[in-house]
């Protein structure tokens, strides 16, 4: 026995490092395998920027998986957090990147921040590569310039005005939509207000005798302002106002206090977030037509709380919100809303994805007594009564073949 497991020793000594050369050789001699998640990037332009790695299709076949999160800031910026996880041979190498872009920002800015934050987190994977060898490092030689004082206050404005026409010999479709929003986002203060315009109008032209015209008006404005207190708490305050055609609402005014618990650090909401709101306030509603309640105006109470679960992980990502709400007049008046977003790979190439609403609706104060006449009811000129609605959307995608896909060609753009 003990001359057997001399020879096992002797064998071991002398054949186990070739085995282990020869698996770090082919490790070195192949390009890095790199599977990006595409959500929010160009993916053709990081493949024309980063040329020296292999981008497979399958994830399982990576060495490097890289995703992707991103979180609003100030007016329209974005901060976005770019993930490396080390497989294979690389396995339990990861590392964290971010950096942000601004509301000015171009596209191309924006991708090419991007496609430098990967180059820069695979520099630590393509070191332990023969790739190691063309490797150049260049930093600036002077020390970075102080930061300059922000003579906009942290104050962000964006004025947008769209116009839409559409018509036909017996068809006119028009509109004209506006919005003004205005924010400052601190590390302890956010501020955001927001107001829109609607106008929106259809004709149809039955004969020449007959035409039926259907014209829907709406306008608000939106203000709130929240103050950080500690890693899991916020606390705010805000009011809207609008009006609104469709929704039988000449004027509804609503103020109220809020208070959010995040169960997770908010520094890890870029991974995930697990978050709890409670808002109360007053609310006067002013309708243009008597409602079914026999009332043109009315003064209540209203509250809602709502829970939103967001995380985005190798495994896929996932955004769900529930929300209750009730008048405190009548209990019996409330509505229960779900929203749900649902993507996931699940197995070389294969992959699924959910988009979901549902709610259970109660609380139709607005809607209007009396019957409603063909026309309104067809071009939904006024809401009809209902306690649900609901949209559900599933797909399912499967992608097989060469597990390699490095080539950019732009020729006849996606297809012809």
């Amino acid at each position: 026995m003990d001359k057997i497991r001399f020879v096992l020793f002797m064998v071991g000594i002398f054949i186990g490092p070739s085995f282990l050369r020869s698996e770090t050789i082919k490790r070195e001699d192949a390009p890095l395998r790199v599977y990006i998640d595409e959500n929010e990037c160009d993916l053709d332009f990081i493949k024309t920027e980063i040329p020296y790695v292999d981008y497979v299709l399958d994830r399982a076949a990576a060495e490097v998986h890289i995703f992707q999160s991103t979180l609003p800031l100030t007016g329209g910026g974005r901060e976005h957090t770019v993930y490396f996880v080390g497989q294979k041979y690389f396995d339990g190498l990861k590392d964290t990147l971010v950096f942000a872009s601004c509301v000015t920002d171009s596209e191309d800015h924006v991708r090419r921040q991007h496609a430098q934050i990967i180059k820069i987190g695979l520099v630590r994977y393509l070191a332990r590569t023969k790739a190691v060898d063309d490797i150049i490092v260049k930093m600036p030689s002077t020390p970075p310039v102080a930061e300059i004082r922000d003579k906009w206050n942290y104050w962000i404005f964006n004025l947008r005005i769209n116009t839409d026409l559409y018509g036909e010999q017996s068809y006119v479709d028009q509109s004209v939509y506006s919005y003004f929003t205005a924010s400052r986002t601190t590390a302890a203060w956010k501020t955001e207000a927001y107001c829109h315009f609607g106008y929106y109008r259809t004709s149809y032209e039955i004969d020449s005798m007959t035409s039926i015209e259907s014209i829907k008006k709406n306008y608000g404005l939106n203000y709130y302002i929240a103050r950080s207190i500690g890693d899991h708490w916020s606390a705010g305050a805000g009011f809207y106002n609008y009006s609104d055609t469709y929704y039988n609402k000449k004027y509804t005014f609503f103020v109220f206090p809020a208070v959010e618990h995040s169960f997770f650090p908010y520094s890890q909401a870029t991974s995930r977030e697990l978050r709890m709101v409670y808002k109360i306030g007053y609310v006067y509603n002013a309708y243009f037509d008597t409602t079914i309640y026999n009332k043109i105006e009315e003064k209540l109470v209203h509250q809602t709380l709502s829970i939103t679960l967001d995380a985005k992980q190798r495994w896929g990502s996932i955004s769900t919100t529930i929300s209750g709400s009730c008048y405190l007049h009548d209990i019996t008046k409330n509505g229960l809303r779900g929203y749900l977003y649902f993507n996931m790979p699940v197995y070389k190439g294969f992959s699924i994805n959910l988009h979901g609403y549902a709610s259970m609706i109660h609380d139709q104060l607005s809607l209007v007594k009396g019957d409603l006449t063909p026309e309104e009811i067809i071009l939904r000129i006024k809401q009809l009564g209902t306690q649900y609605d609901y949209s559900v959307r599933f797909g399912v995608g499967y992608t097989f073949g060469s597990i390699r896909s490095k080539i950019v060609n732009p020729r006849f753009g996606y297809g012809l």
